[in-house]
């Protein structure tokens, strides 16, 4: 399973630490505010890109000095806190897969219906 940042919300970084809000029909929800420590906001900028646990955990141990074993326990409570808010979302390799792929058949048809357009 690879996990992303949830793009329906507004990250800002304050005095070290990160701040998300949530956006829920277009307003941000002050009510679900969260902040990050040091550690998740690394965690955090590194998803911004689709990343696994192992890689994660890799990184954790290596910018912080700990472990691999303690990094999976604090990397696997972060990753599972994230997806209960729907701060962040989880994928399979099948599912971007399938997603490229639609991507390139709505690519293919836009290209199509301008290329008809230029006749």
């Amino acid at each position: 399973m690879r996990y992303t940042q949830n793009k329906e919300l507004v990250a800002r970084q304050i005095e070290g630490e990160t701040v998300i809000v949530p956006i829920r029909r277009g307003v941000g929800d002050m009510n679900s505010v969260y902040t990050l420590n040091p550690v998740g906001t690394f965690l955090w900028h590194f998803m911004a890109k689709s990343r696994s646990v192992p890689e994660m955990v890799e990184r954790i141990s290596n910018e912080f000095e700990v472990t691999p074993g303690q990094a999976l326990g604090d990397v696997e409570g972060f990753v599972s806190s994230l997806l209960e808010e729907k701060l962040i979302q989880g994928w399979t390799e099948t599912d971007e897969a399938e997603s490229a792929r639609g991507l390139e058949e709505a690519e293919k048809k836009e290209a199509i219906v301008a290329s008809s357009h230029l006749r």
